[in-house]
């Protein structure tokens, strides 16, 4: 919520909000925007009467300002519905969903893009090591962002996910997971599934092929997918044998117009060489040079 604040501002809303007691790096991010919101909830916070109000999923229905939002009459949104309306509408977005890997494959993608001149939008769950900051509302046609299978809100209980609108989708794994919002399997697999079934025909799908179950759900998508992986099964793998360094991997992957290109990825690790090449998969088809990737 707090990056989603800071971006609003940035695009002119005037911000106020409630939380309750905040911390570093969240309250230093806000402060630094000039975002000051009240500790404790109070009804009183909403007058003067905002134009919009947008509730978090840690919100419950009786929360005293959800419960007097809803009796002015107030318009309200959850956290992605308002990314959609203010920001994914004016952009391609480009999301990473899974379970595992997201948060490092955004801000991967985020960092390619912006080193690449491409000025993405951006919203990352994390705090990225070589941006500004976790959140930039780019002018760039892209828009990266994590997509989280979580709940949206009181009001919206299906996966935030369901509400980016992906032209490509990056799917990283996809396992059983959040037992409170999802009681067995199918019910994940099929928010899953919706993500899949809402990408354009004129989208791509970009799938970890490692994966059996990324794999069999992939079946769904109406657009091309783009196996990628360790396996050499995968359209996109490591050529020969990773490169194992200090805090870091190198490897070559085949490129149908660079040809063989050598990477050296500053992360160490089997499964961050996976993520890049999801990545590395996602630029090059936006045209990116291979150089530069």
């Amino acid at each position: 919520m707090a990056p989603l604040a800071c971006l609003l501002q940035e695009q002119g809303h005037r911000v106020r909000g409630t939380d309750g007691p905040l911390y570093p790096p969240m309250s230093t991010l806000l402060e630094r925007a000039g975002i000051h919101p009240h500790v404790g909830y109070d009804a009183a916070h909403l007058d003067p009467r905002p134009d919009l109000v947008i509730i978090g999923n840690a919100i419950r229905r009786d929360n005293v300002e959800a419960v007097e939002a809803e009796r002015l009459g107030l318009p309200i949104l959850s956290m992605p519905q308002a990314l959609a309306r203010f920001f994914l509408s004016r952009h391609r977005p480009l999301v990473v969903a899974g379970t595992h890997g997201k948060t490092t494959t955004t801000a991967m993608a985020a960092w390619v893009y912006t080193a690449c001149g491409a000025d993405p939008g951006y919203l990352i769950g994390g705090a990225p090591q070589d941006l500004p900051g976790s959140f930039h509302d780019g002018a760039g046609e892209r828009f990266v962002i994590e997509g989280d299978e979580y709940n949206a809100a009181y009001f919206d209980r299906g996966a935030k996910f369901l509400h980016y609108q992906p032209e490509t989708l990056v799917l990283t794994s996809v396992e059983y997971d959040h037992a409170d919002l999802y009681p067995n399997p199918e019910t994940l697999w099929e928010a899953y599934a919706k993500l899949i079934r809402s990408l354009p025909e004129s989208g791509l799908l970009v799938a970890c092929g490692d994966s059996p179950k990324v794999r069999e759900l992939s079946l769904l998508a109406r657009c091309r997918t783009l196996f990628y992986g360790l396996d050499p099964e995968n359209a996109v793998h490591p050529v020969g044998e990773i490169e194992s360094l200090p805090e870091a991997s190198r490897l070559r992957v085949a490129d149908p117009e660079a040809g063989e290109v050598e990477i050296t990825l500053s992360m160490a690790g089997s499964h961050n060489v996976a993520n890049a090449l999801a990545v590395w998969a996602a630029a090059r088809r936006d045209g990116l040079p291979a150089a530069a990737v």
